[in-house]
């Protein structure tokens, strides 16, 4: 889980992401609030040896869709596929209250990268009402620790993600993430389901042509 789960480097400050692989291309998952407005970020990957942090490598991404409203990013890695051990996500069926989860992300950035926290999925379809909530579709609620850096990071069952954090109270055990049927969602509306399931990827022609609607519309 540790190998898939990626530095990202923003101008508002650090988070975490989460890689998938698509033919010969890389693209990262991430919260979109890490990336802020930005349509250009680093991504970092650690190399460890027996558990042993030994080096580090840095690539740039694009941004090729947002969803503001669920907390969403997709970037397009200028990296080769090798570099990575991509991960694979869960279907998007709901879970059962008390499944076993874990969450990777790099805490206070590259300081305690990789930190892996255990818990279980608390609650399903959270969106209280009379709170200031900044999302404005329902995420499920985890028991695992999160802390500064691993936003948009990703939470596992059996190995497989079932989710991306977005929030919470850190270092308190409430942890709020975007599901994959929510992520789902946000694919499909934007011609985006090839970086959800399947092995398909796009042309460069049309991911470059991403990248330049991306950019064309506002974020707030």
């Amino acid at each position: 889980m540790q190998e898939q789960t990626v530095l990202i480097q923003a101008s508002s400050g650090t988070g975490s992401g989460v890689v998938i692989a698509r033919g010969n291309r890389v693209f990262v998952w991430t919260a979109n609030h890490v990336v802020d407005a930005d349509s250009a970020v680093v991504v970092k990957q650690f190399i460890r040896t027996e558990g042993r942090k030994v080096g580090e490598v840095s690539f740039r991404a694009k941004l090729i869709g947002r969803d503001v409203e669920r907390d969403l990013a997709l970037f397009w890695l200028d990296a080769p596929v090798g570099y990575f051990r991509a991960a694979v996500f869960s279907d998007d069926n709901f879970l059962t209250v008390g499944t076993a989860l874990a969450h990777v992300g790099h805490v206070m950035g590259s300081e305690f990268d990789g930190s892996v926290s255990t818990g279980v999925l608390s609650q399903i379809g959270v969106s209280p009402e009379g709170l200031t909530w900044p999302w404005k579709h329902p995420t499920d609620q985890g028991t695992f620790s999160a802390f500064y850096g691993g936003s948009g990071g990703p939470v596992f069952h059996n190995k497989k993600v079932v989710g991306i954090l977005v929030g919470g109270l850190v270092g308190r055990g409430y942890i709020n993430y975007v599901p994959v049927r929510e992520i789902s969602v946000f694919a499909r509306k934007s011609g985006l389901s090839w970086a959800i399931y399947g092995s398909r990827c796009p042309s460069d022609e049309v991911l470059n042509e991403l990248v330049k609607r991306s950019t064309l519309f506002s974020v707030n």
